[in-house]
């Protein structure tokens, strides 16, 4: 019979190696704050393709997102061939961005299903990126407020709403961390413009 290793639940759990400045830099932050402020998001992806069981991972964490009503009116078109990266990040402006990611995760939506799907969409595309970067990922979120050229080229159908992407892969270089309004900059108590 095999002695297997017992987990030492003392041992200090160091972050990931390319996490490591985010993390020295927010130290004084609680735990849950240091993984939701070290969401890292990039213009420079290494172009590096990720694990189908790495994706699925992570697909896996973000559907538990909130939606209202628990309705979850979304779908995913996860594009994870190199070719087909390039093909559709041709057809958008901000292409160059993400013809580099190792997956592209499209967020579909149905207005049929909720007239909050906007919304529950959004709430999805949040989880998309805490679950790439909990998994050591950078990130990059797009709009594509129903883009027809995209849409088409995905074959989305008419009744379904292209709402936006989330380009997940390895980051190339490190980025800064972007600056955040303070608290005191985007709070008012009981009633808008009144602050403490």
């Amino acid at each position: 019979m095999m002695n297997t290793p017992q987990p030492d639940y003392n041992m200090k759990i160091i972050p990931l190696t390319e996490q490591v400045f985010r993390w020295y830099i927010l130290e004084d932050y609680s735990y849950e704050r240091k993984i939701l402020a070290s969401i890292k998001y990039t213009r420079r992806f290494t172009g590096e393709r990720l694990d189908p069981l790495e994706i699925k991972s992570i697909i896996e964490m973000a559907r538990w997102a909130p939606s209202i009503g628990n309705i979850q009116p979304w779908e995913l078109i996860i594009v994870d061939d190199p070719m087909e990266i390039h093909r559709v990040a041709r057809l958008h402006p901000a292409g160059r961005v993400f013809e580099k990611a190792g997956v592209l995760i499209f967020i579909v939506t149905d207005p049929e299903q909720s007239p909050h799907h906007i919304i529950d969409g959004g709430s999805l595309m949040a989880y998309l990126c805490l679950a790439a970067s909990i998994k050591g990922y950078a990130v990059m979120i797009l709009n594509l407020n129903n883009d027809p050229v995209i849409k088409s080229e995905l074959n989305i159908p008419p009744s379904k709403y292209l709402l936006g992407l989330v380009a997940i892969g390895k980051e190339a270089g490190a980025s800064p961390i972007m600056p955040r309004k303070s608290i005191d900059m985007i709070t008012y108590h009981n009633k808008y413009g009144l602050r403490r």
